[in-house]
């Protein structure tokens, strides 16, 4: 038997999570102007109050109906369907995206498509609060709701399942990045499922070995510059080399055969450069005005910077927001990081609530005013 969450309209399910979101952020927001929130018993209640966050997420959507307005859902569910249908029996393989495809046939043999769902929904909320967890200790709610706040993070949870999950897992391994071998088998379970994920992983071994964050910001710089006089020739010559014509679907993006979508549009984003760039500025000030040398954060920034300017060429791609979603989903750990972990200014709870407020606007911005309009 299938269970799923039917009691709210299906066009207002996605409103519904906005609305909710907003008022978590207000009172974030207010715990940081009263200055409460780095507090160690409201930081305790914050801590616990999150895990509740997550358990009521994790539920709300993995058991969203089947319905068009929850993009592949829709798709996700019909090749889960035709497979049980073919009378599937699953036997376990390895190849390509191997995780997924997996768990997919595993749940398809034996369960049904919401514990399918749910599965996914554990791993993409749940994965990202142990995450967190691990990485800013009990004060790990203000980044959590940072990242709940990305204008992304809906439609990465029901529509781009497989790269929200697999993003999720990538953050985890970053999380672990003291323990190797753990970190190692986490960054390659995010690849098995799915493939993009192979950008960040070369993005942060380029970071690993060159530090020097200068570079990196000079790089984006003039990614945009050469994107701009020259990146439809850049799409076009990256579409011929060998690793990309092995992905027909990567390649379609950069050749526009594929079909594009409201948010996917082949043209030059400015307003999604300027999304991008809030990432670039938190860095530049932290590790070059205010000094700040924490080796993971300055690797953290350099991956961000690479993976985006990869992006940045390849704009007028396609769905490029699909692969903007490779830097961006880390965007949140460069902006919360620093004031999550070290004490910057005499009212810094007040400059934590300022970050929640200017990520809260662009999901305001791409997901409440751009749908009025």
């Amino acid at each position: 038997m299938e269970y799923e969450i039917s009691i709210i309209p299906y066009h207002l399910y996605a409103r519904v999570y906005y609305l909710v979101m907003m008022v978590f952020v207000i009172m974030a927001i207010y715990q940081c102007h009263t200055q409460q929130i780095l507090r160690s018993d409201v930081a305790a209640m914050n801590s616990s109050f999150a895990v509740f966050l997550t358990v009521a997420l994790i539920l709300y959507i993995g058991l969203r109906p089947i319905d068009f307005h929850f993009g592949d859902t829709i798709n996700y569910a019909k090749g889960f369907y035709a497979l049980q249908d073919s009378g599937y029996q699953y036997e376990p393989h390895f190849g390509r995206e191997w995780v997924y495809s997996n768990l997919f046939g595993f749940c398809a043999a034996y369960s049904n498509i919401h514990v399918f769902f749910v599965i996914c929904a554990t791993i993409y909320v749940g994965g990202l609060a142990l995450a967190l967890r691990q990485i800013f200790g009990i004060h790990y709610y203000v980044p959590f709701l940072v990242f709940l706040s990305m204008f992304t993070f809906w439609t990465y949870g029901v529509n781009g399942v497989r790269n929200g999950v697999a993003a999720s897992i990538f953050i985890l391994a970053l999380a672990n990045i003291n323990r190797p071998v753990l970190a190692i088998c986490l960054a390659l379970c995010s690849v098995g499922f799915h493939k993009s994920m192979w950008l960040i992983i070369g993005a942060a071994t380029l970071a690993w070995f060159i530090k020097n964050s200068y570079l990196y910001i000079v790089g984006w710089f003039l990614s945009i510059v050469v994107s701009f006089f020259a990146g439809a020739t850049l799409q076009n010559f990256i579409s011929t080399l060998g690793f990309v014509q092995d992905d027909s679907r990567f390649q379609g993006y950069l050749t526009g055969t594929n079909d594009a979508s409201n948010l996917s549009s082949s043209s030059f984003r400015w307003d999604f450069i300027a999304f991008s760039a809030l990432g670039i500025a938190f860095g530049w000030y932290f590790i070059f005005r205010r000094k700040y040398k924490d080796e993971f954060y300055i690797w953290l920034f350099n991956m961000y910077c690479v993976a985006n300017a990869f992006w940045i060429i390849v704009i007028r791609a396609t769905y490029s927001n699909r692969i903007a979603q490779i830097s961006w989903f880390i965007l949140p750990l460069v902006m919360a990081y620093p004031t999550s972990k070290k004490r910057f200014w005499t009212d810094h709870e007040k400059y934590m609530g300022y970050a929640v407020i200017i990520m809260y606007a662009f999901n305001f911005y791409y997901n409440v005013w751009l749908r009025l309009g």
